[in-house]
């Protein structure tokens, strides 16, 4: 069988196929995700989020092209999530890449969707649905990545549909301070009555 690059030679050099166009026959006939990144990487000089565009435009899915962006173009975690924002995954596909991929535990997790800019709430629901995890530990992991109380609170609130009674405890075992704590709450009292009355 032929190598991946010198297919990739021919389908540039005799049929003048494109990056896309070359990685979509690629795929076609068998090749595997790092075969086609390696192909666009060393035959069509893309660089990793261009590949990462292309692996997506022509049907492969986030863990296999976060596959290739760790294993090909040597992306470590934070860098391949903002390339699979970039080219239009979503933060779920994105998380789960994370976890997949890149084994990252929720923690490390929430602070690469911060640094991405998600909100606190967006980043709780992700963890709640892709790591399944309790409202404790979606909270340990918003504080860990340094969201701000207030954000974590509501976040509770609206994603693991809690009171002010039971988010004050999963706060306080998330290792915020129990003045700042009743502060937020006093704060948000009128936020926590508008969801489930007072």
């Amino acid at each position: 069988g032929f190598l991946v690059n010198e297919v990739a030679g021919a389908l540039r050099d005799v049929f003048a196929q494109l990056a896309q166009g070359a990685a979509q026959i690629l795929r076609a006939v068998g090749f595997l995700v790092n075969e086609v990144a390696g192909a666009l990487k060393d035959v069509f000089v893309q660089l990793a989020q261009g590949a990462a565009q292309i692996l997506r435009a022509v049907g492969f899915l986030v863990n296999e092209v976060a596959g290739a962006l760790k294993d090909v173009f040597v992306q470590l975690a934070q860098g391949a999530a903002a390339i699979l924002q970039a080219v239009g995954f979503v933060v779920n596909e994105i998380l789960d890449a994370m976890r997949t991929t890149f084994a990252l535990l929720t923690d490390a997790a929430a602070g690469v969707l911060k640094a991405l800019g998600y909100a606190a709430d967006t980043v709780m629901d992700a963890l709640k649905t892709v790591y399944a995890v309790v409202a404790q530990v979606a909270a340990d992991a918003l504080t860990a990545a340094g969201y701000a109380l207030d954000a974590i609170a509501q976040a509770l609130a609206t994603i693991y549909n809690l009171g002010s009674d039971i988010v004050e405890g999963i706060l306080e075992a998330a290792g915020w301070a129990a003045d700042a704590i009743s502060d937020v709450l006093d704060a948000l009292e009128d936020f926590f009555c508008g969801i489930f009355g007072c």
